[in-house]
């Protein structure tokens, strides 16, 4: 546009030189007018490249504002995090807060009621002798209060005894004598071999495989059927022995 124009002014110079060369005044117009055409020719070529630079700054500008945008978004997508993990937080802390504050209230009801060395001694011995017996124990529905009838003493004192001659509570000591019974079943009586693992847990109480698996896995260090088979291989290493005696 630029070499258009300038192209144009100066033939049209050229041709009023040649058409007025023999009037200096004429000259004298069209030499200004030459020259406000060469100014304004270099004025629109410098604007045009202002106007290039202005829109490669306008443009670079652009560029930086949207990554701006995209780390704004990143640092609000890290903030929502963050506020997620200090709501865990919050969470755990009170739930921490609510554990110690429960185990707060136990000692201290237990401190408040205290029981002397010759009580505790006193209803542990009952608490072992009702454990002994196999008609309270193998039933599904043995309880904590089922005990303390049976041995006539007020239930917060057998759970307190309990907690302090055994360090567990009811449900643990009641899974531990029932793998003990139904270890000396195992040992003793060999048609219980033949029995599933759900039937040998639930002839002792137990109606949860996992449960049975568990507590047996803690009161033998085997799993039920390792001592099956463990037990068998004993039987008949004794009737071995029995035969060439």
């Amino acid at each position: 546009m630029i070499q258009v124009l300038t192209s144009t002014h100066i033939l049209t110079i050229s041709n009023v030189l040649t058409l007025s060369a023999a009037h200096p005044l004429q000259q004298f117009i069209v030499w200004g007018l030459g020259i406000v055409a060469v100014i304004m020719g270099v004025l629109i070529i410098a604007l045009l490249r202002e106007r290039r630079n202005w829109k490669n700054e306008r443009e670079k500008w652009e560029e930086e504002r949207e990554n701006w945008k995209h780390e704004r978004k990143k640092w609000e997508e890290e903030r929502e995090k963050w506020k997620g993990e200090r709501k865990g937080w919050e969470v755990e802390r009170t739930t921490a807060q609510g554990l110690v504050a429960l185990e707060n209230t136990r000692v201290q009801k237990y401190m408040a009621h205290q029981l002397s060395e010759e009580q505790t001694e006193r209803i542990y011995g009952k608490i072992c002798q009702a454990m002994n017996d196999t008609s309270l124990i193998c039933d599904s529905n043995f309880s904590l209060h089922q005990l303390a009838d049976a041995i006539d003493e007020r239930q917060r004192d057998v759970s307190q005894v309990i907690n302090s001659r055994l360090g567990v509570n009811f449900h643990t000591m009641l899974g531990d004598y029932r793998v003990q019974e139904a270890c000396r079943r195992i040992n003793q009586t060999q048609a219980y071999e033949t029995l599933t693992i759900e039937a040998l847990a639930e002839s002792v109480g137990i109606l949860s495989r996992s449960n049975f698996a568990i507590a047996f896995k803690r009161v033998t260090g085997l799993n039920p059927s390792e001592y099956i088979r463990v037990a068998k291989s004993k039987r008949a290493d004794a009737l071995s022995q029995e035969t060439i005696s």
